[in-house]
C-alpha cells in the first residue's frame, strides 16, 4: 500500500499500525528508524495561500480566479510545493524555481484534464472540478 497524505499523517498511521498489529521487534525498529530518517530529511514545512489574481508564470494573461492553499516542504535537496486539492507538485532548488514549476504544472494539469474530460477517472474528474474553480 502506498503512503499518501502529509508526512505527519503517514507517520501517525504508521504509529497506529504498529500499535494495532503487534509486529515483531525488528519491524518496530525499522519503522522507528524510518520515522527518524523522514524527520531528518525535512527541514521545515509551511502552508502558503496563493490568492486570486496570482499570475501563472510563462502564461501571458492567465491568473488564478480563486485562492489555492499549498504546502511548502524544505528538504536538503531543495523545495517542494504541493497541493492535494489539485494533486500537483512543483520542485526546485530555490523557492522561486519551485513556485514557478508548481504554478505552471497546475495550469498544465488543468489543460491536460480539460482536453481529456470525457475519458477521466473519478479522481481526475474531482481534480478537474477543483481546477475549474481556479481557471
Amino acid at each position: 500500500m502506498a503512503a499518501t497524505g502529509t508526512i505527519n499523517e503517514v507517520i501517525t498511521r504508521a504509529d497506529s499500525f504498529t500499535a494495532l498489529s503487534s509486529p515483531s521487534k525488528s519491524t518496530i525498529h525499522r519503522m522507528q528508524r524510518s520515522r527518524l530518517e523522514w524527520k531528518a530529511e525535512i527541514r521545515s514545512l509551511q502552508t502558503i495561500t496563493l490568492y486570486r489574481g496570482t499570475p501563472i508564470p510563462e502564461r501571458t494573461g492567465i491568473t488564478l480566479n480563486d485562492f489555492l492553499v499549498a504546502e511548502v516542504l524544505h528538504t536538503p535537496d531543495g523545495i517542494v510545493i504541493s497541493s492535494g486539492e489539485v494533486d500537483e507538485d512543483g520542485y526546485g532548488l530555490t523557492f522561486q524555481e519551485a513556485y514557478i514549476d508548481f504554478l505552471t504544472s497546475v495550469h498544465d494539469r488543468y489543460s491536460s484534464l480539460q482536453h481529456r474530460k470525457k475519458r477521466l477517472s473519478t479522481q481526475e474528474l474531482s481534480v478537474l472540478k477543483n481546477l475549474r474553480r481556479l481557471f
